[in-house]
């Protein structure tokens, strides 16, 4: 099923003025709107959306996973 796209997106593959594509990545946490990254290279990236919450719904609709989620409070 294809992505429905926003003003805030470009495409599934990709988000704007964010260097990697959905499939180089591997799984994020988030805090105060900063993204720590890691990619399936290993390397590890930082990025601050514009928006995101939306940066957010990209990564989940992408199957990125959240390390946060797995974590109990």
């Amino acid at each position: 099923m294809p992505m429905t796209l926003d003003a805030h997106t470009t495409s599934p593959a990709s988000y704007p003025g964010f260097n990697y594509t959905h499939e180089q990545l591997y799984k994020y946490a988030e805090s105060s709107g900063i993204f720590s990254i890691m990619l399936k290279n290993k390397s590890i990236v930082h990025f601050t959306p514009e928006h995101p919450e939306t940066f957010k719904r990209w990564l989940t609709v992408n199957n990125i996973f959240d390390i946060k989620s797995s974590t109990s409070s």
